[in-house]
């Protein structure tokens, strides 16, 4: 999966941070930083798909 994330994220997919999957523990799911962040994508491009992106999802 992070070959597939920094593959997608390295030719432009856009990104966003969150789940709705429902199985991890509650207060779990903030591991998806550290998952992105070995998966290659910069720090400042983990933030804009917590933030900016998640919200344009949501619309």
């Amino acid at each position: 999966m992070k070959k597939a994330l920094s593959i997608a994220y390295k030719k432009g997919v856009k990104i966003a941070f969150g789940t709705d999957a429902g199985v991890n523990d509650h207060g779990t799911n903030a591991y998806e930083l550290v998952l992105m962040n070995e998966a290659s994508m910069p720090e400042r491009g983990i933030l804009i798909s917590a933030t900016i992106n998640a919200a344009d999802l949501m619309d």
